[in-house]
């Protein structure tokens, strides 16, 4: 027999706080509530994924009698209004009395409902935020400011600001902003499984309000909102005093890979962050899925129209030093794959100890490190080059060069003496190089 919603502490808790304000008491609350047909139809809504417009239907005719609707609508008013909540908008009425309890409604069941999705449907990692468990608190650094940051963000009501965006607006702030957050946790959790040092309630935190600052960006400030919401991000969280948290967050940009010595959380959420993109469908919805590293790439480059030179070394070298990352965390039994529950167990060999097939497979790995190093060359050094960087550059693309020619079916008298080879021509390299810098 199917699980069944039990509504009675539901219709317990709204009989309280909505009866007197409704001229009713208790009995004539619940017959208005059978009236609507409500136990009924919010069953209905059991073993499935709420939608806010079908549940809107179900709660009007109470809203129709605790306030008229605003002229935007219940949805976008409920969106605007938890929106100014979290940066507060002076462009907007202030909200009735009426109008904020019919709210209040609403938001009551669509929170019940949120909350029963985890008991009665699978897991989404589109529209399931993680929360750190206590086991995850007890290794962390920081387990009073994340439980700061979980008290703030249910106050200000974002998991539900977020759903309901996803359904009244023509993007979907939900699934990208919940899917970077499990992408993040899910390979953090295998990272510290696989014995790297990483805190994964910071990482959850941070994660989950990445972009929370793009809800202040109106106004004129709207059209740079890809530049500005990191400022505002940071904002609310110091706002709130999450140092920590607000440190790793507001800092999410891909350019904030050019810095050096990033500790794993920041390096977890832009990886994630990279994973995660929107595309439209032909009939200009938005969809949101997680993407391989490769494939997020692709679809970055598709969205740049015009791109200058300079910007796509910019993006290439990004996209470099994240495959470095992820190929790190693979060599630590870290899989990028979101089914793999477990670290993959890795046995480390001596390169001495490999058969030619295996060094030429470790050989192919240096060619991402190869590409990275060149990028960083010609980006940093602008032409006319002095020779010793020309003379560097050359030799690292002959040396990528040399790993394209492996092939894992080769011999090892074959592999042997394209690795001699090689040898000798990034030695005649760098002495070119030595000699360049003996002239200066």
């Amino acid at each position: 027999m199917d699980k069944r919603f039990d509504l009675t502490p539901l219709v317990d808790s709204l009989s309280n706080s909505f009866a007197r304000r409704l001229g009713l008491n208790r009995r004539g609350f619940l017959h208005l509530l059978q009236a609507c047909h409500f136990e009924e139809r919010m069953q209905q809504f059991q073993g499935q994924r709420t939608q806010c417009g079908p549940l809107l239907t179900l709660c009007r005719p109470i809203l129709d009698q605790l306030c008229p609707e605003p002229e935007e609508g219940w949805l976008r008013f409920c969106y605007e209004t938890l929106a100014a909540g979290l940066f507060p908008n002076p462009s907007r009425p202030l909200v009735t009395t009426k109008e904020r309890t019919a709210m209040e409604f609403y938001l009551q069941l669509l929170e019940w409902l949120l909350a029963q999705e985890r008991n009665f449907c699978p897991f989404d990692p589109l529209l399931d935020p993680h929360w750190a468990s206590p086991e995850e608190l007890a290794g962390s650094r920081l387990p009073q400011e994340y439980a700061a940051f979980r008290r703030a963000v249910l106050r200000d009501r974002f998991p539900t600001l977020l759903r309901i965006g996803r359904d009244c607006m023509p993007f979907d702030p939900a699934s990208h902003t919940i899917g970077v957050n499990n992408v993040a946790v899910h390979t953090a959790q295998l990272a510290q499984k696989a014995g790297l040092k990483v805190d994964i309630p910071l990482v959850s935190a941070a994660s989950l309000s990445h972009d929370i600052g793009k809800f202040g960006c109106r106004g004129k400030d709207a059209p740079r909102t890809p530049y500005l919401h990191y400022y505002f991000t940071w904002q609310y969280l110091a706002e709130q005093d999450l140092p920590h948290i607000a440190h790793v967050a507001a800092n999410h940009s891909t350019w904030d890979l050019e810095f050096e010595n990033l500790p794993i959380e920041s390096l977890l959420l832009i990886y994630a962050d990279f994973r995660v993109r929107a595309l439209r469908d032909e009939a200009g919805k938005e969809f949101t899925r997680i993407y391989s590293l490769a494939d997020s790439y692709s679809i970055i480059l598709s969205k740049l129209a015009d791109v200058t030179p300079e910007k796509h070394r910019r993006y290439a070298t990004v996209y470099a030093k994240l495959r470095d990352f992820e190929s790190f965390l693979a060599s630590r039994g870290v899989s990028p794959d979101m089914a793999v529950q477990e670290a993959l167990a890795v046995t480390p060999k001596a390169p001495a100890l490999c058969t030619g097939e295996e060094a030429a497979q470790l050989l192919s790995g240096l060619g991402e490190q190869v590409e990275t190093v060149t990028l960083r060359l010609q980006q940093r050094f602008t032409v006319p080059r002095h020779q010793t960087v020309e003379g560097l550059i050359d030799c690292f693309e002959d040396y990528q060069a040399f790993l394209g020619t492996l092939d894992e079916a080769d011999s090892d008298a074959t592999f042997a003496m394209k690795l001699k080879r090689q040898t000798l021509s990034t030695l005649n390299h760098l002495k070119s190089v030595y000699d360049a810098l003996g002239n200066t």
